[in-house]
C-alpha cells in the first residue's frame, strides 16, 4: 500500500498558547444576566446595589425578563433608568444591546452602560469590557477592555476576573503576569466559572506562574469536565491516555474523550477514531474508527479529514475508494495553510500519492475477458486420467499437512499526533 503511518501515541504536548493547534480558550460573549442560573448569584446579592426604594420595582423588571416578557421588562427598566438608577441603566442597556422588548439600539445601550459603569455598576463595567475586547459594534481596544474588566473584577465580578486573569496569562493587551493571572482565576473558579478552572489547568500544564503539575492540571480539568466543559474533557482524556503524572487509565481516557466528542469538540471526534483504531479503552474496531473519522471530517476537523482519507484509501472500516479518499485529502490540504510545515507536507504527500495511483490506473489498457479468464489448457483424455491417478498416489504417500490459513494484515496506526 502507498501509506504506512508509523506507530505513535495519541498524546503530544505543546505550549497551550502557541500556535493555532494549541488549546484555545473559549471566550463567551454572554452578558452577566445570561449566566445567572449557572453561576447561581442572585440579582442584588453580590453585584447589584439596589436601594430600598427601587429594589422591588427593579426585581419586577427582572422577573418579567425571566419569563421572557421582554417588552414589559424593558418598559419597567426605562422608568427606573430615568431616575439614573445604575442597576436599571445596566438592565435597560442589556435589553437595547440585544434587541429585547424593542429595537436593537447599540448606541443607546453603550450610553446606558457608561452611565451605569461610571457609577460603579459591575455588570455594566463587564459588558463594556466585552464590547471593547471583542470589537462588537465598537473599535477593538484591549487596553480599554482590561481597564473595564479590572473595575468589575475589583467588585467581585467572576466573569471579569476570569477574563482579566486570562489576559494576564497570555499577555493579551496587558503585561504577561502569571502570578496575577492565577490570583484572578482562582477567585473566578471559586465562584463556579468553569472557564477559569480550564485556564488554571492549562497554567499547571505549562508551569507558567505555578509549579508544573499534571496532577494539579487534571484536578482543575476534572472540575470543569464534570461541569460539561468540552475542552477540559478533551485535555483530561489526553492526560489519562498518555499516563501523564502517573495517571494512565485507558478507560477514563475513552470516557472523557467520548464526552468531549458528544459535546461537539472536533479534536475529540478524531481522537475517538484513533482510540477505536488502536483498541485503547475500547475493543479495536476499524469500522468505529472510520465512523468517527467521517464524523469529524464532516464537522470540519482537518485532522479528521486527513485520517478519513487514509481510511478510504486503505480500506480501513470502509470499502476502498480512491476517488473519495482523494476528495477528502484535497479538502484537508486546502485548509492546511497555517499548519506546521511537517503537517502540510504529510497531507500533500498523501494527495500526490493518490493522484499518481489514480492516474496510473486510468492509463492502464482495458483488459478483455480472455485476459481475466484465460481458457484452461487442453489435455488428451487418457493422459489426463493417468495424471489424476499419479497425483492421488503421490498424495497418499506424503504426510498430511495442516491447512494453511491467512490472516489479514494488522491495521497500521495513523501517524499524526494530537496536541493540547
Amino acid at each position: 500500500m502507498m501509506m504506512k503511518p508509523k506507530n505513535a501515541k495519541i498524546i503530544a504536548l505543546a505550549h497551550p498558547f502557541q500556535g493555532r493547534r494549541g488549546a484555545v480558550l473559549l471566550f463567551v460573549s454572554l452578558l452577566w444576566f445570561g449566566l445567572l442560573a449557572s453561576v447561581q448569584v442572585a440579582h442584588g446579592q453580590i453585584l447589584l446595589d439596589t436601594n430600598v426604594t427601587n429594589s422591588g420595582q427593579l426585581q419586577s423588571a427582572i422577573d418579567a425578563w425571566k419569563t421572557r416578557d421582554y417588552e414589559t421588562a424593558r418598559q419597567r427598566a426605562e422608568i427606573l433608568a430615568a431616575s439614573n438608577d445604575p442597576d436599571a441603566l445596566y438592565l435597560l442597556g442589556y435589553f437595547e444591546a440585544n434587541g429585547l422588548g424593542g429595537p436593537k439600539q447599540i448606541d443607546e445601550a453603550i450610553r446606558h452602560y457608561y452611565s451605569a459603569g461610571f457609577s460603579g455598576q459591575p455588570n455594566a463595567q463587564y459588558a463594556l469590557g466585552v464590547l471593547a475586547y471583542e470589537g462588537l459594534d465598537v473599535a477593538k481596544d484591549l487596553g480599554r477592555a482590561a481597564n473595564w474588566f479590572n473595575l468589575a473584577a475589583q467588585r467581585g465580578h467572576p466573569l471579569a476576573q476570569w477574563r482579566l486573569g486570562t489576559m494576564y496569562a497570555k499577555g493579551d493587551g496587558v503585561p504577561h503576569e502569571p502570578a496575577r493571572a492565577v490570583e484572578l482565576l482562582e477567585k473566578a473558579a471559586a465562584q463556579n466559572i468553569l472557564e477559569a478552572d480550564f485556564q488554571l489547568g492549562l497554567l499547571y500544564l505549562s508551569g507558567d506562574g505555578v509549579p508544573h503539575s499534571y496532577k494539579q492540571a487534571s484536578y482543575y480539568f476534572t472540575i470543569a469536565a464534570e461541569g460539561n466543559h468540552p475542552k477540559s474533557q478533551y485535555n483530561l482524556a489526553l492526560i489519562y491516555e498518555g499516563g501523564l503524572g502517573g495517571l494512565e487509565d485507558p478507560a477514563q481516557a475513552r470516557y472523557w474523550m467520548h464526552r468531549a466528542a458528544e459535546n461537539g469538540d472536533l479534536r475529540a471526534m478524531t481522537a475517538m477514531g484513533l482510540l477505536a483504531f488502536n483498541g485503547r479503552g475500547v475493543e479495536r474496531s476499524a469500522v468505529e474508527a472510520a465512523d468517527w473519522f467521517e464524523r469529524a471530517a464532516l464537522a470540519g476537523d482537518i485532522e479528521g479529514q486527513y485520517l478519513y482519507a487514509i481510511a478510504l484509501a486503505e480500506g480501513v472500516g470502509r470499502p476502498p475508494n480512491l476517488l473519495e479518499a482523494r476528495r477528502w485529502a484535497a479538502i484537508a490540504v486546502a485548509q492546511s495553510e497555517n499548519e506546521p510545515i511537517e503537517v502540510r507536507e504529510e497531507r500533500e504527500h498523501l494527495l500526490q500519492t493518490l493522484d499518481r495511483i489514480i492516474t496510473e490506473r486510468n492509463q492502464q489498457p482495458a483488459r478483455t475477458m480472455a485476459d481475466l479468464h484465460p481458457a484452461p489448457p487442453t489435455l488428451d483424455p487418457e493422459a489426463a486420467s493417468q495424471e489424476a491417478v499419479s497425483q492421488e498416489a503421490a498424495s497418499q504417500n506424503e504426510p498430511s499437512k495442516p491447512l494453511k490459513t491467512t490472516h489479514p494484515e494488522e491495521p497500521k496506526r495513523p501517524k499524526r499526533l494530537l496536541r493540547f
